[in-house]
């Protein structure tokens, strides 16, 4: 929930009345522990706010570049963008179908430890323990390890995407090895890729932990690499502000007119590409990479 600069001020003044009755009536300490306590809190609520109202004065100012197009003009972006497609760029598809390229994104690795693990979990109980509820407890244990494991390993959102593209899967398939790919990890530790997007010759797949999406080129309205602001509290308290980079794309539905957006993270300058080469195959003549969207 979003607060006015009065009501945050309102809510500390209030919250720090509150600590002081409380220090003072309640948990009976001297005045002076009380006032010390006080003024404490009432810093540290100061800075808080102080910090959130510059983020949020920064997140204005990166609106307003984005709208007026200074956001991405600077030399040392370009440069630095120039750098990432150079030395990264597009990504080559290391497998020789769609299905086990994009499985090979969803398994975790940490499924074969969990079936390991459960198969020795089952073992010990018929080797070590002789009570017979026991090892029943214990087989359990380890069968649900195990599958667990398995499920880890089966990619289930691939599965249920070939499902999906029904008729149209050896075009979709066709499309997605002849396209451009783009993943994203949201840490360096990450074991597999969270989200991204290959950028094909008659649909775009996007894919997300959620699942996979195949949309027909033809059906694409728009599309904006948009940055998002997330805000987080620590105790009802400002402690940072963390900043994403989405590529969104609006999809209209032929049978109906309605119109889903569906995104990815893939972070600025992978964003900023797929923008770019979306824009460059031009999937429509009136879409255009210069909408660029925050929020």
């Amino acid at each position: 929930m979003n607060f006015t600069k009065g009501q945050k001020i309102a809510m500390m003044t209030v919250g720090i009345a509150i600590l002081f009755l409380y220090l003072k009536f309640i948990a009976e300490y001297s005045l002076t522990v009380c006032i010390v306590a006080s003024v404490i809190a009432e810093v540290i609520l100061a800075l808080s706010f102080y910090f959130e109202f510059k983020s949020d004065k920064k997140s204005e100012q990166i609106n307003n570049d984005i709208q007026n197009g200074d956001y991405h003009s600077s030399d040392e972006w370009n440069e630095k963008y120039a750098d990432f497609v150079n030395n990264k760029g597009f990504e080559p598809i290391k497998h020789c179908s769609m299905k086990s390229d994009l499985s090979a994104r969803y398994r975790r690795p940490v499924g074969f430890f969990m079936i390991i693990f459960g198969a020795a979990v089952t073992a010990s109980g018929f080797v070590f323990i002789p009570e017979v509820g026991a090892i029943i407890f214990l087989t359990l244990v380890g069968l649900g390890l195990a599958a667990y494991g398995i499920y880890c390993l089966s990619a289930m959102n691939v599965r249920r995407f070939i499902r999906r593209c029904g008729d149209a899967l050896p075009e979709i398939e066709r499309s997605y090895m002849e396209g451009k790919l783009l993943t994203y990890k949201k840490s360096a530790s990450d074991e597999y890729c969270n989200d991204g997007i290959n950028i094909g010759s008659d649909y775009v797949i996007i894919f997300t932990p959620k699942g996979i999406s195949a949309l027909k080129r033809a059906d694409i309205s728009n599309f904006r690499h948009k940055i998002k602001r997330t805000k987080y509290y620590g105790n009802g308290v400002y402690t940072g502000t963390v900043y994403t980079h989405h590529i969104e794309i609006d999809v209209i539905n032929p049978r109906n007119g309605a119109v889903k957006t569906f995104s990815a993270q893939l972070g600025e300058f992978r964003s900023e590409l797929a923008c770019e080469e979306m824009q460059k195959i031009k999937m429509n003549p009136h879409i255009g990479n210069d909408v660029k969207e925050y929020n």
